[in-house]
């Protein structure tokens, strides 16, 4: 179905239906981005996002080795436990959207879960199948994108999709030759341009 996410005050907010407020109100049935709401096609959760990191108070809320911010636009990990700094200053590296790099699975004791979210070959990916063991951009994933939004809405670029397994549903939005485009097809295996897509 899609979600609309916003970062407010240094918080990240998710709508799973709508944004009602006193001068607008936008619906994620929708597709578009509004308001400083940036749109993203998949079913993604707060889980899904590195959090917008907060300057510690103490060793109360500090960060432990291996968390996972958003800082500046980019991504660090916790190099180390209580840490107070801020990223890019010290205790913290650049991550690759904190997440960790897919490892063909060899059976279903360690096949992926439908949701998961895995790094291969410079990309985020999620699977959309449970017990997936293909691999990220074969069969079965779908491109992530899981920094905050920045203001600048960046959609996954369209990958054929090898079956139901993997196709677009109506409302998803991909780029195709430097163009965004709308799915308006439930199942649709089609190149944007081809069937089943309008220029969003």
């Amino acid at each position: 179905m899609g979600r609309l996410v916003k970062v407010i005050d240094g918080v990240l907010h998710v709508a799973y239906e709508r944004v009602a407020t006193p001068e607008y109100t936008i619906y994620v049935s929708d597709g578009v981005s509004a308001e400083g709401w940036t749109y993203y096609p998949d079913d993604l959760d707060a889980d899904d996002f590195a959090q917008p990191w907060k300057q510690p108070v103490g060793s109360e809320d500090s960060y432990p080795a291996g968390a996972v911010v958003s800082h500046n636009g980019s991504a660090w990990v916790s190099t180390t436990n209580y840490n107070v700094w801020e990223p890019s200053v010290s205790g913290w590296v650049p991550s690759t959207n904190g997440v960790p790099t897919w490892i063909q699975p060899t059976g279903a004791h360690d096949a992926y879960q439908e949701g998961a979210i895995v790094q291969h070959n410079g990309q985020s990916w999620k699977s959309l199948t449970p017990a997936n063991v293909w691999e990220p951009g074969v069969s079965g994933w779908r491109a992530a994108v899981l920094m905050p939004p920045s203001g600048a809405t960046v959609y996954p670029e369209w990958v054929q999709p090898t079956g139901a397994q993997d196709a677009y549903q109506i409302g998803d939005l991909v780029t195709y030759q430097g163009q965004v485009w709308r799915s308006t097809a439930a199942n649709n295996v089609w190149a944007p341009g081809v069937y089943g897509w309008v220029l969003n």
